[in-house]
């Protein structure tokens, strides 16, 4: 399908490509071939009767979205029984941050939902991106997930890393929280939106080591205390001297993280909205634990949105930072020309009377041949010098009187307009 082009990346193999099943009861992990997977018998390999996890996995490479063939994806989205326009609307091109869920409703009360179709996608480009789509079967507590990621269950920054909260792919995850996922399949949505978080927690901690390095490189902005404070930490200071281009682009790196700050919010605002939506539909029963998973988690997603919205508010702090060093970095700069010009404005004042004296001298007034010479008929000084100093007179009065003349009826216009707005506020 043309339209689901953007978020499938057009391959031949099936490298990078896992498919498997956990069985949360027996908490036992079942390979699935995709060699098995078959378009001519599309539900031979799943089985909706036990309480599990499916997981179609493809690890992203150049493109984003899934890296596999897209017979292959949309076969196994056919087993799962994912309905096909959800699927079509979660592969739609379109920006990279979205948010889709469908429900489907009981045939006998109309009402309550017996499966919940949800996935979102979210990154920050090429670089680093998350697509997570699936279905969750209510009565027997079966997930079915299509997972496509880059960079993101493994994002690293150096001394900026979270060893215990760091994946090398979603079985490598699964195999951490076995806990979490046997109290709720869908926690693993939430895990997968707490791996996005951490990205940005990651990368909030590196712009703001990015910053305290300029902070340190701008001496005159740090006190005695700070200074020692950042030697603790082992900040090395970064002198941007007259190249600012550093700066700029940690400026449009925070932009761009509390961009995605909000994004990731939006995000997990949706899933909860959804999660009551199901709460209120869901008819509840006396068993708790039927009930239990009847209804959506939601503890580890407010988590999450609780400390990305931290992370939006550190952002913005280091936003006003950054601009406080470039107003330090613009007025260190205007000092260094302003003391290149007064060097210059120096040396002016040196050479400035000598300048005019040898003008002066220069001209036809002053005759210094005359200066030795015995029985001379004229000085050194001609007769007609008073014809320059009037000339010189004249034109600068001239001068004055057209500079005066010029903006006198600007300075009268600027008062009569004051004036008049001074007696619209008395009236």
């Amino acid at each position: 399908m043309s339209s689901q082009s953007e978020f499938i990346t057009t391959t031949t193999t099936k490298a990078d490509i896992d498919c498997f099943w956990i069985d949360l009861d027996r908490r036992l992990v079942n390979e699935t071939k995709s060699d098995t997977i078959s378009s001519e018998n599309p539900y031979e390999t799943f089985d909706y009767q036990r309480r599990g996890i499916h997981i179609f996995e493809s690890i992203g490479r150049d493109g984003v979205g899934f890296c596999a063939p897209e017979s292959l994806l949309l076969t196994v989205c056919e087993q799962w029984r994912i309905p096909k326009s959800f699927v079509e609307k979660m592969l739609r091109p379109g920006s990279l941050p979205h948010f889709e869920y469908v429900l489907e409703k009981s045939t006998t009360t109309c009402t309550e939902p017996v499966a919940i179709n949800l996935g979102f996608r979210w990154g920050t480009g090429h670089a680093n991106y998350m697509v997570v789509f699936g279905r969750y079967y209510i009565p027997t507590s079966t997930l079915a997930l299509c997972i496509a990621s880059k960079a993101v269950l493994d994002y690293k920054k150096p001394n900026c890393d979270i060893k215990h909260f760091t994946f090398s792919s979603v079985r490598d995850l699964t195999q951490r929280f076995p806990a979490t996922l046997w109290e709720h399949p869908l926690n693993l949505v939430a895990i997968l939106l707490e791996c996005c978080e951490r990205l940005v927690d990651v990368q909030s901690q590196h712009y703001n080591l990015e910053s305290l390095a300029v902070r340190k490189g701008q001496k005159s902005l740090l006190t005695p205390e700070s200074a020692e404070w950042l030697d603790s930490w082992g900040v090395q200071p970064r002198v941007l001297g007259r190249k600012i281009d550093d700066l700029f682009s940690l400026y449009d790196d925070v932009i761009w993280g509390i961009k995605n700050c909000q994004e990731l919010v939006e995000i997990g605002k949706a899933y909860m909205d959804l999660a009551r939506e199901v709460d209120k539909a869901v008819q509840y029963s006396g068993d708790l634990q039927s009930t239990k998973e009847r209804i959506m988690p939601t503890h580890l997603v407010e988590g999450a949105i609780f400390r990305t919205e931290l992370h939006a508010e550190l952002l913005q702090y280091l936003q006003n930072i950054i601009n406080m060093q470039f107003t330090h970095q613009y007025n260190h700069t205007a000092q260094e020309d302003a003391e290149a010009t007064k060097t210059i404005s120096y040396l002016t004042l040196i050479f400035l009377p000598s300048t005019f004296v040898c003008a002066v001298f220069s001209t036809t007034i002053f005759n210094f041949q005359n200066w030795k010479m015995t029985n001379r008929q004229s000085g050194v000084v001609s007769s007609g010098w008073w014809i320059f100093v009037l000339t010189c007179l004249i034109l600068s009065l001239g001068t004055v009187a057209l500079w005066i003349g010029l903006k006198m009826p600007q300075k009268i216009s600027v008062q009569k307009k004051h004036s008049h707005r001074f007696r619209d506020r008395c009236c």
